[in-house]
């Protein structure tokens, strides 16, 4: 997919480097490497300080309906193996497609997300702080279908040369994989504080957007069928703010350009990255087959792109008494290759100067790779790819039909030859 940018800025860089050569960032666990005690969980969604700053129209949402971040499972801490009846590699814990009829609606209907939440912060509106640094434990899915913990060696091999440690390694809830939130959000929040707020400020002011596209829903809050269509688009800059209602949420008739790369030539041609066994249970959208996404997401002003494979996307489909449709408690799971991503953050390196400390960074990201690029998990093999768990919710809006050109810019060269 063409984008039109793959930088982030120096000052970021800069914040990112001085942190590694500190010896890195707070995290998720204790110095053992063990999640912190669930007792300590704040599950209250409490709102933000009087002082934060996030968009006030948005409070009406409350929680979105999301659930408060669960303690880490206790039988995952006692235990590593396969999670049994959970369906196997990149199906555990989703839910499961139904065998009922197949949609006999053919509506189509456009998503853009609204909160998107890295793991930084409870999944909230207000992006209350997650203090028990366990949010990240609840965001995706058992891509895998083990429950590993750190004494589990029935999985891939470490990047020990790269300081992995056991502690890398830890599932969430049930098993989730999310060594991203769990490793790298918590050492890119430490440089760049409320991560997840400072994008989803961007897409509320209309810089960015991800789009989930879909036919077959129904207005039914129990929809149970399969048969449905998905695709993603990313989507170019409004233009400004998007307009909102009263309750917070972009309005039904709001536009968002998309960016021509998204696309297979065209709007008419579709989307190149399309789910054709998308299907819906009690309510619940899953995008069927895990497939390939990019995502383009704006840092202080800044793209981070996001090269997720074995992609799963789902939400809870609601619509409210105006009729408009909404997407909650949302989740983007998959494997972001960690030579992809090495290559990526080796050539902001070099943009940006900073190759005498490349080797610092580039060794972070490879020791918390923690699972194979094709989302399996098998002993004896090199880890190869990064678990991401994000959450977000969306809006439903109306179809695009307006295209922005993607521009690709000149790769330069990185500091390390051969990064990743």
């Amino acid at each position: 997919m063409s984008v039109s940018h793959r930088t982030l800025s120096a000052v970021s860089l800069a914040s990112l480097v001085a942190l590694v050569a500190c010896g890195g960032s707070s995290t998720s666990t204790t110095d053992s490497g063990t999640p912190h005690d669930a007792a300590t969980a704040d599950t209250s969604h409490p709102k933000a300080d009087a002082g934060s700053t996030h968009d006030a129209g948005h409070d009406a949402r409350g929680d979105s309906g999301r659930d408060a971040p669960q303690a880490i499972d206790a039988s995952a801490e006692a235990e590593a193996g396969p999670v049994g009846e959970a369906g196997g590699p990149t199906e555990a814990g989703k839910a499961p497609k139904p065998t009922g009829d197949a949609s006999a609606s053919s509506t189509a209907t456009l998503f853009a997300i609204h909160h998107l939440w890295l793991g930084d912060s409870l999944p909230d509106p207000t992006f209350s702080p997650d203090t028990a640094g366990t949010a990240w434990a609840s965001f995706g899915y058992n891509i895998d279908g083990l429950l590993t913990t750190q004494a589990s060696t029935d999985v891939c091999t470490l990047d020990k040369a790269a300081g992995a440690t056991t502690a890398k390694q830890i599932d969430g809830v049930n098993g989730i994989d999310n060594s991203f939130g769990k490793n790298i959000v918590p050492f890119l929040a430490s440089a760049l504080p409320n991560l997840s707020q400072q994008i989803s400020s961007a897409i509320t002011a209309g810089s960015f957007n991800v789009l989930i596209g879909t036919v077959g829903l129904t207005s039914s809050p129990t929809q149970t069928n399969t048969g449905l269509k998905g695709s993603i688009f990313n989507g170019a800059s409004y233009g400004g703010p998007p307009p909102v209602n009263d309750a917070g949420y972009f309005k039904p008739t709001d536009e968002w350009p998309i960016f021509s790369g998204s696309l297979h030539g065209s709007l008419e041609a579709g989307a190149i990255e399309a789910f054709p066994t998308a299907y819906v249970t009690d309510g619940v959208w899953v995008n069927g087959s895990p497939g390939d996404i990019t995502l383009e997401l704006l840092l202080q002003g800044q793209p981070l792109v996001l090269q997720i494979h074995e992609a799963l996307v789902s939400f809870t489909h609601t619509v409210d008494a105006s009729g408009q449709d909404h997407a909650t408690n949302g989740f983007i799971s998959g494997v972001l290759k960690t030579s992809e991503l090495l290559a990526q953050i080796n050539v902001v390196a070099a943009e940006q100067d900073y190759c005498a400390e490349a080797s610092l960074l580039l060794n972070f990201i490879a020791a918390s790779s923690d699972i194979l690029h094709d989302g399996t998990n098998v002993k004896g093999q090199v880890c190869d790819g990064v678990s991401i768990g994000l959450a977000f919710d969306a809006d439903g809006v109306a179809p695009s039909t307006k295209v922005v050109e993607s521009v690709d810019a000149a790769v330069p060269k990185g500091c390390v030859p051969d990064a990743g």
